[in-house]
């Protein structure tokens, strides 16, 4: 009996699992740049039955039970959200499977599809978490010349006015090899793990995307398919504790019995 209790047992955590990661998806329906989180679910090895567990028919050969499930976070969707115009300069979004890429206060490079970004009064571009964003430059920021900040598709930067517009940098794309080597940071921020291989539009040929000025890519959670997800794991948990209670009835009464 103890192995239907453990088997309800894993059942609500691996249920729980999928309940907290549909909560923050539906929390943050409405975040600029987050990417949902997939769950998967896998069966554990089955246990083998065996006189002291159970009672077992004199022909019963093999007999085993499977030990329960166990859910986890399998990776984050980057799917592409949808593109909301906004008209701010420094407002930026990938068209495409690229990343930016911004610089914490440690120095680490780090990838996200957030591009919120803003120019502070030292000239450096960042976003609301303080984090630098990644760009190449070709005149200091100091030096640019006073007017509008034009971005193109390709990450070229130019600043200046209706007469003259100069090229003053440059903002790359990133990459890596294998999506599931990154690793979530917060504010939706993402660090190469060990064995990725990160790959740049400046030294790279491939499809990076396309850099969206004025634009910024709103979360990719269906938020349709999350609250019926939520309610089938919702019915899910409530019958799974029901089993549980019910095998601690029956426990309860073998025990009066045996007394």
């Amino acid at each position: 009996m103890n192995t239907a209790l453990n088997i309800s047992k894993s059942g609500l955590h691996a249920l729980q699992t999928n309940l907290d990661a549909l909560s923050n998806d539906i929390a943050n329906v409405n975040t600029e740049g987050y990417q949902a989180k997939d769950i998967s679910f896998k069966e554990l090895l089955p246990e083998s039955l065996k006189n002291q567990n159970v009672l077992l028919s004199n022909n019963a050969a093999d007999a085993s039970i499977d030990r329960g499930s166990q859910s986890y976070t399998q990776a984050v969707n980057f799917l592409q959200g949808p593109l909301q115009l906004d008209g701010e300069p420094l407002h930026l979004a990938i068209s495409g499977k690229g990343f930016f890429g911004v610089r914490n206060q440690n120095n680490e490079l780090l990838l996200t599809k957030s591009g919120a970004f803003h120019q502070n009064q030292d000239g450096s571009i960042t976003n609301d978490q303080g984090n630098r964003l990644e760009f190449t430059r070709t005149i200091p920021v100091s030096e640019w010349p006073p007017g509008a900040v034009t971005i193109d598709e390709q990450g070229n930067i130019f600043a200046g006015n209706a007469y003259q517009m100069i090229s003053v940098g440059k903002i790359p794309l990133f990459q890596v090899n294998n999506e599931e080597s990154l690793e979530a940071m917060g504010a939706n921020t993402y660090r190469i793990a060990p064995g990725g291989v990160l790959s740049s539009s400046e030294n790279s040929v491939g499809d990076f995307g396309a850099i969206k000025q004025g634009y910024l890519e709103g979360s990719n959670v269906n938020l349709t398919k999350a609250l019926t997800d939520m309610i089938v794991t919702q019915r899910t948990y409530s019958l799974n504790a029901k089993v549980l209670q019910s095998s601690d009835e029956m426990m309860q009464a073998i025990n009066q019995f045996k007394q």
